[in-house]
């Protein structure tokens, strides 16, 4: 019997812990899993900001475009926060909100449907509160201009 082939007890360099992987290495469906969560969130977040930029150009004022743009997918839900002065509100809601697509990316991560319904639905309803809120302010403008 040769040294190799005894178990001597000791730890060889190159030797796996004992819990039986090296810590580098990951299996192949964590790191598809990994991808697809990225993928899917940022397939999300660009569905929710990519309507701004039809409708935010439209309001009128001259109000920071900037801002405008930040809360633009939940715009619509700042008419019922306009007795307020402090941002604080609309960033939690908008928290809140990337909070639900984070959430929402991670459970849904494994079906190929929500890969392009999630996307998709969520570009469509950030576009239709959008162009709503612009039409009531751009009618409240009006209002306001008679």
């Amino acid at each position: 019997m040769t040294p190799d082939d005894a178990f001597d007890g000791a730890i060889r360099e190159g030797d796996p812990p004992l819990g039986g992987r090296r810590a580098a290495e990951v299996p192949p469906a964590s790191k598809r899993l990994c991808a697809s969560f990225w993928l899917l969130l940022s397939l999300n977040v660009i569905a929710a900001y990519l309507p701004g930029l039809f409708w935010v150009h439209a309001l009128p004022g001259s109000g920071s475009s900037a801002l405008n743009y930040f809360y633009s997918p939940i715009a619509f839900s700042l008419l019922f926060l306009i007795g307020t002065t402090s941002l604080i509100p609309p960033t939690i809601f908008l928290g809140a909100f990337l909070c639900m697509i984070v959430a929402l990316s991670f459970l849904l991560q494994r079906s190929r449907i929500a890969m392009l319904a999630m996307p998709i639905l969520l570009l469509i309803l950030c576009l239709v509160q959008g162009l709503m809120f612009a039409g009531m302010l751009i009618g409240i403008d009006a209002i306001g201009h008679s």
